[in-house]
């Protein structure tokens, strides 16, 4: 491996820095326990100025590799931040006391093209024996503006037929991120969730030429940099009491639904969560949940992940899947405590493991087809959910409730299963919508009557011609219909 003449000098300042408490009484060095409060020193004072979209470079030694066509990278020492969009790969050093060694880095990342807040930001925080290349391809954007009279959908596919990710307004400026061959159709971002839908082409107008959108299948997703990647890590390779193994921790953010990341061709959402990952060639990919809620996705297979659980995914030895990801089972809590979860955004407590029993409960109370929410308890995120499937009811709604308080150690109320009045555990979040905990979401066409978003009822005709199914939730073009769908 080889390390820049920077990055030594940069060790030898770390020295001179560091307390004589954490140096070896015979020679000076630093201990082992000492290069890992050295290097989380390091982020917490030298990163904070890194930005959406950016890598800081905190312990060392770590080695960063541009793109095709970035020429030059200042990423050589302690405190440097680059832009991911110049980063094509990063290598860290796994922990070596002889020479002092650590690699750590800090990432943010922006998955979400409309946010404007730090606290939207995801965060990353890579260290010891960990390798990332980035897999996302690079695309060009457009902003385009809704020219319709009325409120637009965002389809999951360029199909009228398709199911509706949300609504966007008239005026209201839109990220496009490609295009089908035709034209007739957009993949945009739907603002405030990070997530690509697509926008019937008429009924936008464009501020740049529609031809330099890259041309995309229906099907293909949008990644920004570092949001697909590559991932190796050792693991068991703590050094002393006090160091971690080597992984990568990720946190997203609240309030902001789910993130999808795309990690060794393994489809994950999170759902403000805490997660420490770790992975090896022909081994597997393993998720630890602190908190918050996750999804893993494999071969069309979905396992749902639970704070005091893992879940595994088997890998072949170019780090792709080999298998369907395994079922949840309890984590090692052991090796998750020395997590270094305080340099985070937002503090997280490492829970208890599930036990198998409670593991069964928490699949048992928590079907695929229920929304994951987090429910704060002013020390950690628990899973929740909001509004349940077609056919609960709210009986079922409390018994779960009052499991899921039981599972994670709160007071319940003998009435509610709620948790007990005067404790600190909160209360059920209110529903995406903003509708409450036990109510159907509204709409995404913006009615009350809490059908689900695609299935919404007829609604009255407004004197136009009979048009095909779908044309009417897209309004704005008058009579007029287009092209292919008389």
């Amino acid at each position: 491996m080889n390390f820049s003449r920077t990055g030594v000098l940069a060790l030898l300042l770390a020295l001179l820095l560091t307390p004589a408490a954490a140096l070896s009484q015979e020679d000076g060095r630093l201990t082992c326990p000492g290069i890992v409060e050295s290097a989380l020193g390091v982020i917490n004072q030298a990163c904070q100025q890194t930005g959406d979209n950016q890598a800081c470079y905190g312990h060392i030694l770590i080695q960063a590799n541009p793109p095709p066509g970035i020429e030059s990278l200042v990423f050589d020492q302690e405190g440097d931040i680059a832009d991911l969009t110049e980063v094509r790969s990063l290598r860290l050093s796994p922990m070596d006391v002889e020479a002092g060694l650590w690699g750590v880095s800090l990432m943010r990342l922006q998955t979400n093209l409309a946010a404007v807040a730090r606290s939207e930001s995801v965060t990353f925080i890579a260290f010891g024996d960990v390798e990332m290349t980035d897999a996302s391809k690079a695309s060009a954007l457009l902003n385009v503006k809704i020219s319709a009279t009325e409120a637009v959908n965002v389809r999951r596919t360029p199909s009228v037929d398709a199911f509706i990710l949300g609504t966007v307004q008239p005026g209201q400026t839109l990220i496009a991120t490609g295009r089908l061959a035709d034209g007739t159709w957009l993949r945009v971002v739907l603002p405030g969730a990070g997530e690509t839908g697509w926008v019937y082409r008429p009924l936008v107008t464009d501020t740049g030429d529609i031809e330099t959108l890259d041309v995309v299948e229906p099907d293909e997703l949008y990644y920004t940099p570092f949001q697909a990647f590559y991932f190796r890590s050792g693991a068991g390779d703590a050094a002393c009491l006090q160091a971690p193994e080597s992984g990568l921790l990720i946190q997203t953010p609240e309030g902001v639904g789910e993130v999808r990341f795309l990690i060794n061709e393994v489809s994950i959402q999170f759902s403000a969560a805490t997660a420490f990952l770790q992975a090896a060639p022909g081994g597997a990919l393993t998720l630890s949940l602190l908190d918050g809620a996750a999804d893993v996705q494999a071969f069309g297979a979905t396992q749902s992940v639970y704070p005091g659980t893992q879940v595994s995914i088997p890998l072949g030895g170019s780090l792709s899947p080999a298998g369907l990801p395994q079922p949840p089972r309890p984590y090692d809590k052991g090796t998750l405590d020395k997590l270094p979860t305080d340099v985070l955004g937002k503090p997280v407590a490492v829970l208890l493991p599930l036990t198998e029993d409670e593991i069964l409960k928490m699949q048992t109370a928590l079907p695929a087809d229920l929304t994951k929410l987090p429910i704060a308890d002013g020390s950690q995120t628990l899973p929740g959910y909001g509004a349940a499937s077609q056919g609960s009811d709210a009986t079922t709604q409390q018994d779960d409730t009052a499991l899921i308080w039981s599972i994670y150690g709160c007071p319940q109320d003998d009435d509610t299963g709620a948790p007990a009045p005067g404790d600190d555990h909160g209360s059920l979040p209110a529903s995406p919508s903003g509708d409450g905990a036990g109510s159907p979401p509204a709409s995404p066409s913006g009615d009350d009557h809490g059908s689900p978003p695609g299935q919404e009822k007829p609604k009255p005709d407004k004197g136009k011609p009979d048009h095909p199914p779908g044309w009417d939730d897209n309004p704005g073009l008058d009579n007029d219909i287009p092209p292919g769908l008389q």
